[in-house]
């Protein structure tokens, strides 16, 4: 039996519930130095690409407004709080964890931000197959008994 060709959007698909896993892996070191959000939003969004078939929009969601959250979180706390001198005089040896901290989120942002930005890329070309696809099947019909049916309003 000839089995279809795997399309590019479907072998990209594979490897996401991988980068949802490194996230988690990241974010789990990040809560060493920090409480961290982002070991259970990659968790979640592993668990809902993966088994929760209409919640792919969902996860997006959530992963765009924790890109605004980490956005935040740099300007706020790590600019204005870990980065001021007085904070740094008064604890010298966590220099070092806010770096790394720094690092893990970064880390984590490019992560989000390819993820949402490939999940709309993926929407809209599925989107675009299903329309072609609809598009096709109403004018090829094998079973009408005739070779070919085309509508008028679609040629």
């Amino acid at each position: 039996m000839n089995q279809p060709a795997p399309s590019r959007g479907s072998a990209a698909v594979t490897y996401i519930p991988y980068i949802f896993l490194a996230g988690a892996v990241v974010g789990a070191v990040g809560c060493l130095g920090r409480a961290d959000y982002n070991l259970p939003v990659f968790l979640f969004g592993y668990v809902a690409f993966s088994y929760l078939r209409g919640q792919k929009h969902l996860v997006a969601a959530i992963f765009a407004f924790s890109v605004i959250v980490d956005l935040l979180w740099f300007f706020f706390i790590y600019l204005n709080v870990w980065m001021r001198d007085e904070y740094v005089n008064l604890a010298k040896w966590e220099t070092g964890i806010h770096k790394m901290c720094l690092v893990v989120t970064i880390i984590n942002f490019v992560l989000k931000v390819g993820l949402v930005s490939y999940s709309d890329c993926l929407r809209h070309f599925d989107l675009h197959v299903r329309q072609r696809s609809q598009k096709y099947s109403r004018r090829w019909k094998p079973w009408s008994g005739r070779s070919t049916q085309i509508s008028d309003s679609l040629a």
